[in-house]
């Protein structure tokens, strides 16, 4: 059976954080945070279900240019 969904968990938030040690407004759009981001964003994050679409998006790091 095929998965269709992912479990957000802080070692992949952190994995996929831009070079400067950030998260572009995409990234978190994808998890559900919303934009500027809150404090306390990534425990409330944290757990959330999301499609393996989302994960993928996530994990490019798009770049509001590149949008």
């Amino acid at each position: 059976m095929k998965n269709d969904s992912f479990v957000v968990t802080v070692e992949w938030i952190d994995e996929y954080a831009t070079p400067n040690g950030a998260w572009t407004q995409s990234q978190l759009d994808q998890i559900g945070v919303t934009w500027p981001p809150p404090r306390g964003w990534k425990r409330g994050a944290v757990g959330r279900v999301i499609t393996v679409q989302q994960k993928a998006i996530f994990e490019q790091r798009i770049y509001k240019e590149d949008a």
